[in-house]
Parts: C-alpha cells; sequence; structure tokens
C-alpha cells in the first residue's frame, strides 16, 4: 500500500491535502518569520514535495507547506529511516546536520511550514506493543469490553474470573488459578475446574506479530520480541521454588517457537525480595530460556500473508498451570524491542532521539507539525507515548508546542482483528485522534496526483483553463467533457 501512494500521490496542484487547522498561537521567542497569521492560514501543499527538482514549482503552485518522505538506509545492523539527506539518518542527530538545518533555512526564508516526516520519530513512533487480557470476554471492565479482540477464546481452559481485591490486585480482572474448589467464578457463577491445564489459549487478534513486510513501520521480522505474562502468586510459593506455568508460542504455521516454565524462583528479584505483586518481567532464567523471541522472523518464517481474514493463522501466547500453586494471571504483554525500550521512559539513546528532534522542530518558524504515515492498532502506545514526549519537550525547553499530523487509512486501524472487521469510527477517534491529540489527519483519497519521471497516470484538467504552459501545470488537458467524467 506504501507503494502505491509513494507512485500516485506527489506534487498536488492545486489540492488542499493539508486540512485548515489552527496551531499554537505561541510562536518562538526569535520569529524568522511571520508573514500570516497561523491561527487563521490555510495550509496548501503535496506529500513528498521535497523531491521536487525545481523549487519554482512551489512558487507557481503558491504552495506554503512542505514535506517529504522518508527513505531507507542500515544503522545497527537494521533497515531503518533515512531523512532528507544522506547521513540524516536514524540514530543520528539532525541538529549537526548542515544540510538539514539549510533545508530549514531555505523554507523559512521562502515562506514554507515544514511538516517534520523525521527518522527519529518514525522509528520511535512504530514500536509495537499489545496487552492480550486473560479473563473471559464476558468478564471485561466497560473500558476493556473495546477490546474484545485482544482476549483468548479459552475453550476448555482452567482457572476462574475473579476480581483481585489484595493490595496488588486493586480490583483487577484477572484469570485465577487455584486448587481450592469452593472459589466460584465471578463471570459463569459456578465452579470452574481447578485442576492442571491451559488458562489461555486460542488468541483471537494473533496477526500482529506476522507481517513479513516492511510496512506499516519496518514490518515485524527484523525485531526482537518479549513476552511478558502479568502473574502474581504467594510469597511462600515463591521462596519454595513451586514449579507455577509453562508460556509456550506458537507461530503462523501453529509450530512452537518457545516453551518456558516460571518457577517460584523467577519472581524473585536480584536482591532476594519478593513481596506477592504482579511481575512481567522475571528474574534468574538462563539466557536460552528466556522470554525473548530472538528475531520476529521466527513468528512467520514462510512469509504467509499477514491480511488474510480466514482463520489459518495459529500464532498464539498460550499459559498452561501446573496445579502446584495458587497464580493470578492479568494479561499477556507482547513488545518489540523499540516498545520494550521506550515505554520505560529511562532509555538514554531513544530520550536523546527524541530531544534532538524536538530541539529541531523549533530551529526556526518553519518546522509546524511532525508528520507520521500509517500505522497498524498495535503502534498507538508508541505513537502516543513520542507525540506527549514531543509537546512537552517543544513546550517546556522552546517556547512552542509542535504537535503531529498524521495521514492514514482506517482501514489500518482494523487490520489486526479476526477477520479484518472494521471497527466503528468510535475506535478511531478515541484511541487515536484524541488520545495521541494530533492537529489534522490526512486519509488516502487523492483528488489530484502526479509525480514527473514515473509511470503513474496524473491527475486531468480541462484545456479551457487560461494558462496551460505555467510550470506549475502538472495535470493533463483533456476536453471538459472527458475531465467531467
Amino acid at each position: 500500500m506504501k507503494t502505491k501512494i509513494i507512485l500516485t500521490v506527489l506534487l498536488v496542484f492545486p489540492a488542499v491535502l493539508f486540512f485548515l487547522s489552527k496551531p499554537p498561537a505561541k510562536e518562538n521567542a526569535n520569529p524568522t518569520f511571520q508573514t500570516t497569521n497561523t491561527d487563521t492560514t490555510f495550509f496548501i501543499g503535496s506529500y513528498d514535495l521535497g523531491n521536487a527538482a525545481d523549487r519554482r514549482i512551489i512558487d507557481s503552485a503558491k504552495f506554503n507547506q512542505w514535506h517529504k518522505y522518508l527513505g531507507s538506509d542500515t544503522a545497527q545492523g537494521r533497515s531503518v529511516p533515512l531523512g532528507w539527506f544522506d547521513y540524516d539518518v536514524t540514530f543520528t542527530n539532525p541538529n549537526t546536520n548542515p544540510r538539514v538545518k539549510g533545508l530549514l533555512d531555505s523554507n523559512n526564508n521562502q515562506h514554507l511550514y515544514t511538516f517534520m516526516h523525521r527518522p527519529n520519530i518514525d522509528w520511535l513512533c512504530f514500536g509495537q506493543r499489545s496487552d492480550y487480557q486473560c479473563e473471559d470476554s464476558c468478564f471485561l471492565s466497560p473500558d476493556e469490553q473495546d477490546f474484545w479482540f485482544y482476549t483468548y477464546r479459552n475453550t476448555g481452559t482452567v482457572g476462574i474470573n475473579l476480581h483481585d481485591y489484595t493490595q496488588f490486585g486493586n480490583g483487577a480482572r484477572v484469570k485465577y488459578c487455584t486448587t481450592n474448589e469452593s472459589v466460584v467464578d465471578s463471570c459463569y457463577n459456578r465452579v470452574n475446574p481447578h485442576s492442571a491445564g491451559y488458562v489461555v489459549m486460542g488468541l483471537k487478534a494473533n496477526r500482529e506479530q506476522v507481517n513479513a513486510t516492511t510496512y506499516p513501520g519496518s514490518g515485524d521480522c527484523q525485531y526482537d520480541w518479549f513476552i511478558k505474562p502479568r502473574i502474581r502468586i504467594n510469597v511462600a510459593d515463591a521462596y519454595a521454588n513451586k514449579l507455577v506455568c509453562r508460556i509456550e508460542v506458537y507461530n503462523f504455521e501453529g509450530d512452537t517457537i518457545k516453551k518456558v516454565e516460571l518457577y517460584g524462583k523467577h519472581f524473585i528479584d536480584n536482591s532476594n525480595n519478593y513481596d506477592g505483586s504482579y511481575r512481567d518481567n522475571y528474574y534468574h532464567f538462563p539466557t536460552d530460556t528466556n522470554l525473548i523471541i530472538d528475531t520476529g522472523y521466527y513468528f512467520n518464517p514462510n512469509k504467509k500473508n499477514w491480511l488474510r481474514t480466514d482463520d489459518s493463522c495459529k500464532v498464539d501466547f498460550r499459559v498452561y498451570w501446573y496445579g502446584q500453586c495458587d497464580m493470578w494471571l492479568d494479561y499477556v504483554r507482547v513488545d518489540d524491542e523499540k516498545a520494550n525500550r521506550l515505554l520505560t521512559g529511562s532509555d538514554d539513546e531513544y530520550n536523546n532521539m527524541l530531544g534532538w528532534e524536538a530541539q529541531l522542530a523549533v530551529y526556526n518558524n518553519s518546522p509546524l507539525r511532525f508528520y507520521l504515515d500509517e500505522f497498524e492498532f498495535n503502534h498507538l502506545p508508541c505513537l502516543k507515548y513520542v507525540s506527549k514526549k514531543l509537546r512537552e519537550l517543544t513546550a517546556q525547553y522552546y517556547g512552542r508546542e509542535v504537535p503531529f499530523s498524521i495521514g492514514t487509512n482506517a482501514g489500518w486501524l482494523s487490520a489486526h482483528t479476526p477477520g479484518c472487521v472494521y471497527l466503528p469510527d468510535y475506535y478511531f477517534r478515541k484511541y487515536f485522534v484524541d488520545s495521541v491529540k494530533i492537529k489534522e489527519l490526512m486519509l488516502g483519497i487523492y483528488p489530484f496526483k502526479y509525480r514527473a519521471g514515473l509511470d503513474s497516470i496524473p491527475s486531468k484538467i480541462p484545456n479551457t483553463l487560461p494558462d496551460l504552459t505555467n510550470p506549475g501545470v502538472f495535470g493533463t488537458p483533456v476536453n471538459p467533457n472527458e475531465y467531467d467524467c
């Protein structure tokens, strides 16, 4: 889908692809230009305008907005986004790159507002996190019911649905496994099996780790994945080193790619402490039996189509309880390595990358928005985090807030659901627009399109227009009757 967009959506004339917005009223303390009131400015431009070989095109078309898509490069052994020039690559500080700052100077002098598609930001936003709830669907809280797809089918499983009202649970809805047969299930109002067996199996949204392509983001294959079941046990069982459960990970074909047994000792930290609270990171693992999948390749080794709507994908994250001690299971979190680092808030390299881009965004008055292209549902936690941090950094340290504008298709937000069931617009508003706090949303509808040198079909324009020789004309002149069709 990305390829199609790049090939057909460039140099729009005179299409309004960037919608009317109200940017922050507080401007740079040392403005270089202020020719218009940005509170009422109508922004007009095109995707990938930065690839225009002749900048006179911009003047001719009366554009006041500039954007350029990212390319690709290699860094730290990975395929990573490339910025506006060579060496403007992920993990580097753009403020030390004279070509990057020179471009913003040029845009500033030409009175162009820059929608900043930046490699460091792109890399961080496309981290992936999913929290798969372990309680049965009937026991979800009102807030959790929106996430019905992040539950398990749980056919023939053991354990009961229970509110954990202990000091550690604070009323959380969990799956509780115990040999005490008098405990009644809070969902079904009956006593469920209390013998050893699978607690969760049959994940519904099970295609979030199998994207073998490089879009959206960079796909799923080149990253490590971290499996983090949120579990607690009794303190005495931890120090007695009871065998608690087994975590099993299955790939697209239904083959086992990881089996790890959790014992009591794995809940005890490196200072020999455990107080009965929930863990989702565990201790004292030999390196060959930890809960890390070394590369996403193992989830889909045959590169099957990850967007298929049937039930052929067998990816699953199962938990088997051995029946030797009580266990409270809240959710199974699955992070890729970027989310695993970013969402701690304490990763120095990632924090530096955010700081660099925030500094660049207020270099002069030209940068108006950060920009991001299409994303999946499990990108939202990282996207929300990055958006919040950039707004805070630009406002706190540089005097003006620089928010996001995002171009996407609503269908991507539903790509993970069983059968790719389309989620209502309510999800788009609540979990994306309002949560990420974007300023503009650009949908994948392109009434005007053109890109020089490529075999794409340019937009048609009526041949009765008064001036068809202007260098800003990119349509194909046709008879008005053909244009009307």
